[in-house]
């Protein structure tokens, strides 16, 4: 028997592979040959292009399920069973605790450890000689070698690694335990030393030949093999010039990736003989997998969506991580958000859910009783409430602080997966999703092990959250079968891959090859020592790749020349600037490149390529007709429009619905909901005709937030003045509020302050303590002064927080406005004169100029005329009226009124009249705050985002000269920022 080898090109080696399998076979197609192959996809290929010959009985496995198949049974691990990551992984942080070694105080973090088993399997593989190499060579090492050796002593009770696995091989083979079959190695460039002993055995006991290229010359030296005539070094077998496209992006680079497919196949090329590849995970996987799913070509290999991003797995990982700190909404809606959780074998409301512990003000795992309670009984939020309530004790109880023992935490896992997502959920999941959830029982399965390892030790839920994550992240994460559609791989996994045509991606600077990544426990220095591959090595094999692509088959080159995810520009690889010149094609931009592509790849790319060469030629929108679909003619309609200077549909102009009346027996308005229209149309309509409210985010912030703060005070104030009201305090005397007053006032704000902290509105400790003080000395100052003023006019309490809701406002046309809202206090003189008074505690800089020639501040103002005209038929007699705004402390208290007598009132009532014109006129534009620097959202509607409105103001000033709507919008600007704070 002998070890025998062929010297051949990347391009030569189906052909042979095909004469070394016939040399073994002698003559007989259906003798049985092993064939070792580099990885499992290029063995399958190979077997695919040996039976497409009429060659049958090859069995291409790796050489980890080689040594396990001639190794099974072998009296060195009997009793044993394979070492799965948790297990390696428990067994060497126990070996660590005890003797940390160099590590320190971070042995036991899970980076080091997992750090520590990579190293473990390389130098347990490459045998004993490497360890004691780098232990000269580095003598630091020496702990990391005592630690392997522990670990492997401890794991050698009851488990076996792979190097134990090759090493019982080996020994079944030179003992005759085990025949092996005559065997191909093909493509292997390198075999580290336990395997190099397993391949020289079984050549030994059979016939070895060794097809290899150039790379690989040093493993045939150490196999001792011996050269078969008929070396195939010269027969270079010719491949086209690669292709070269530069393009925009990365994202460009894999809408090109795919556009090449496409031509590749119309070209004749089958699916399964063309590669796409990356080199580098990020961004390139999930990025080729959406552009080639968008051109429906199918696919098979690695994904750029990891494990851990799949339902079921995440499911599971949310929940412990939704542990760690009790449940708290952020995190728990974050969860619902993510999967169909299910609740009462019904999908969870989880919209509902979120708005009512929004509403209720529930930030933390203690909030949920205490805030939810109190909404059980309301007819609109109770049964969410209700609801929600059950589903977060279920959680709570799933999450309890009980340990347990791995196979208990296992069980738990599928029992709560099952719980939140369904009995049946399996059934209804995608291919892709039925896998995961199939590698998240084997992830289950390889923890449950532990309990071999370490039964008598409880587990806590961190430890078993911890030990399932980095379990679900060593998951393979390939989808599909090899040979149906598109390959997709990496650079470095294309060894011994069998295609026709490849379009590689990413061939960049830092991408092309790749920054090594680098090793926290054998860096460079220790692999040298040891005899184990550099990260110089790795390039070099990465760069070895590359070449023989290009050497075997058709390949087509995508190069970006930015990277919009740091706002970058790349440059070239030096491995395609050979081919990077004027043959080079150089697409411009996305729609240069879809105006210029031969073929487009997906429908939605010829519907685009149509609509934008016939409107460059001329053709206007409705002259294409049956050349493009609804959605492509809606979405060039709706730029078109918002490109025009007149309002449309897309952007405000609803004058062509029927929109009801705010007049003819309508409900009562309130004149905050006019003054919105005023501020922002646009923002009018979706709050009001849509019933789309922006969220507030509870718990999220530093301080007090100043709407809360108005809040407050007004409540305390409406405490004190019931008070009065009810003749538990007096009126104010001749010199004001007194003693008792104030001592009133105080508590009312202690009331309510107990039930801010209690709703989780107060922001920080720290910060709260402040701003409470701020307020008490607010109303302190705020009880001074208005006592003076009450006793300078005479007046006394006659209502607080009045609430009305049948008043009207007679507006031009007959018409009749019903209003309704609440007056924060009425007061009366002794002459009998109404008093009103609107609360204010933010600035008064947006309510200057209010005066009786002009009420309502230009038609942005209604408040005061409104509460007016309320108060007016709440006295129920023919009292003047005056309504005025109060402010605190921030503008000395001042007070801004109107003396509202019959012309005052018929110039707010023509401004009224305006302003509901235009709202059943339909106009509903968007008017942005302009563009400016700020600490906070001028308006939501306009910017949901918070990433400013310059666009959107741009589009404003462009569109408010259109003569239908000049009445409202024309310059000069009527709107101002409002800043108030309730």
């Amino acid at each position: 028997m002998a070890v025998t080898h062929t010297l051949i090109t990347a391009a030569q080696a189906p052909h042979a592979l095909a004469q070394a399998v016939a040399m073994l076979q002698a003559g007989d197609p259906l003798a049985p040959v092993t064939l070792l192959a580099p990885n499992a996809m290029s063995g399958v290929m190979a077997r695919r292009a040996l039976g497409r010959t009429g060659v049958a009985g090859i069995d291409a496995p790796t050489i980890g399920r080689l040594a396990g198949e001639l190794a099974a049974g072998h009296p060195m691990l009997a009793g044993r069973v394979a070492a799965s990551n948790p297990v390696l992984e428990q067994v060497l942080a126990d070996a660590l605790r005890e003797q940390p070694g160099e590590l320190g105080n971070a042995a036991l973090h899970p980076t080091s450890v997992r750090a520590v088993r990579a190293a473990y399997r390389e130098l347990r593989i490459a045998g004993p000689d490497a360890a004691r190499r780098l232990v000269a060579g580095i003598p630091q090492a020496a702990s990391l070698a005592g630690t392997i050796n522990d670990a492997h002593d401890r794991l050698s009770t009851a488990w076996y690694d792979e190097a134990d696995a090759l090493a019982a091989a080996t020994d079944a083979v030179r003992t005759g335990q085990r025949t092996p079959q005559p065997m191909v190695v093909y493509l292997v460039e390198a075999l580290d030393g336990r395997a190099i002993e397993l391949v020289a055995a079984i050549g030994a006991a059979t016939d070895v030949h060794l097809v290899i290229t150039a790379a690989a010359t040093d493993l045939a030296d150490r196999l001792a093999s011996t050269t078969m005539g008929g070396d195939a070094t010269g027969a270079a077998i010719a491949s086209p010039e690669p292709i070269i496209i530069s393009t925009t992006d990365a994202d460009d680079e894999c809408r090109w990736a795919a556009r090449s497919v496409v031509r590749l196949a119309r070209d004749g090329v089958p699916l399964d003989r063309i590669a796409v590849v990356w080199p580098t995970l990020v961004p390139y996987a999930r990025l080729l997998v959406h552009h080639l799913e968008a051109a429906g070509i199918a696919w098979n290999g690695r994904g750029g969506t990891p494990l851990h991003e799949r339902v079921a797995p995440r499911v599971l990982l949310d929940l412990l991580d939704l542990g760690r700190h009790g449940v708290r909404r952020r995190e728990l809606f974050a969860m619902l958000a993510g999967a169909p959780i299910h609740s009462r074998e019904a999908l969870a409301p989880t919209t509902e859910w979120e708005r009512i512990a929004r509403l209720a003000g529930v930030v933390g795992p203690d909030d949920w009783h205490d805030r939810l309670d109190p909404y059980l009984d309301d007819p609109r939020w109770g049964t969410a409430a209700a609801s929600l309530l059950e589903f977060v004790g279920q959680l709570e109880n799933a999450l309890d602080d009980r340990v347990r023992t791995w196979s208990e935490w296992t069980q738990w896992a599928r029992a709560e997966v099952t719980r939140l997502l369904g009995a049946d959920y399996r059934s209804h999941l995608a291919e892709p999703e039925v896998r995961a959830d199939e590698a998240l029982d084997l992830a289950l399965q390889h923890i449950t092990d532990l309990d071999q390892l370490d039964a008598a030790r409880p587990v806590s839920r961190a430890r078993f959250a911890l030990a399932l994550a980095g379990e679900v992240d060593d998951a393979p994460t390939t989808e599909g079968r090899v040979g149906h559609g598109v390959t997709v791989c990496s650079l470095h996994g294309t060894l011994g891959i069998d295609v026709d045509a490849a379009v590689v991606v990413g061939a960049a600077d830092t991408t092309l090859p790749p920054r090594p990544t680098p090793d926290p426990v054998l860096d460079d220095r220790r692999r040298l020592a040891a005899g184990l591959p550099t990260s110089d090595d790795h390039t070099r094999q990465l760069r070895r790749r590359f070449d023989e692509l290009v050497e075997r088959c058709a390949v087509t080159i995508t190069a970006p020349r930015g990277d919009l995810r740091h706002t970058a520009e790349r440059t070239p690889s030096p491995w395609i600037r050979p081919w990077f010149g004027e043959q080079a094609r150089h697409v411009a931009s996305a729609t240069g490149g879809l105006l210029t592509v031969d073929f487009p790849a997906s429908p939605a790319e010829h519907r685009w390529r149509t609509v934008l060469a016939r409107q460059r030629s001329g053709t206007t929108l409705d002259d294409l007709g049956a050349d493009i679909d609804p959605i492509t003619r809606r979405g060039a309609e709706l730029t078109s429009a918002r490109a025009a200077a007149q309002l449309t549909e897309f952007d405000g102009d609803l004058s062509a619905v029927s929109l009801p009346s705010l007049t003819a027996h309508a409900p009562p308005l309130s004149p905050s909901r006019l003054e919105q229209w005023a501020r922002c149309p646009h923002a009018y309509f979706v709050r009001h005709l849509l019933g789309v409210s922006a969220l507030d985010e509870v718990g999220g912030n530093l301080h007090l937030q100043p709407v809360d703060r108005g809040t407050a005070l007004h409540a305390a104030l409406d405490r004190f003045h019931r008070a009065v009201l009810a003749g538990d305090l007096p009126q104010p005397g001749p010199t004001g509020w007194g003693d008792e007053h104030c001592d009133a006032l105080l508590d009312a704000f202690d009331a309510v302050c107990a039930d801010l902290e209690r709703r989780g509105r107060v922001g920080r400790p720290a910060s709260w303590a402040d701003r409470r003080d701020e307020m008490r000395n607010d109303l302190l100052g705020w009880l001074v002064t208005d006592g003076a003023l009450v006793a300078a006019r005479r007046s006394h309490i006659a209502g607080s927080e009045v609430v009305f809701d049948e008043a009207s406002i007679e507006l031009t046309g007959e018409r009749r406005l019903r209003v309704h809202g609440t007056i924060d206090r009425i007061d009366r003189a002794t002459d009998g004169a109404v008093i009103v008074t609107d609360h204010k505690t933010g600035s008064d800089r947006d309510l200057r100029g209010l005066d009786n020639d002009d009420p309502t501040l230009g038609g942005r103002r209604f408040q005061l005329a409104t509460y007016a005209a309320a108060a007016a038929q709440w006295s129920q007699s023919d009292a003047p009226v005056r309504a005025e705004y109060g402010f605190f402390v921030r503008n000395d208290y001042r007070r801004i009124g109107i003396d509202f007598d019959d012309p005052t009132m018929m110039r707010a009532t023509d401004a009224i009249a305006h302003t509901v014109d235009g709202i059943e006129a339909g106009w509903f534009p968007h008017h942005p705050a302009r563009p400016g620097w700020r600490l906070y959202v001028d308006c939501p509607y306009c910017e949901p985002d918070g990433l400013g409105t310059g666009e959107l103001h741009r589009a404003w000033l462009h569109k408010r000269h259109d003569e239908r709507a000049g009445r409202w919008f024309a310059p000069p600007d009527p709107i101002v920022e409002d800043t108030d704070d309730r």
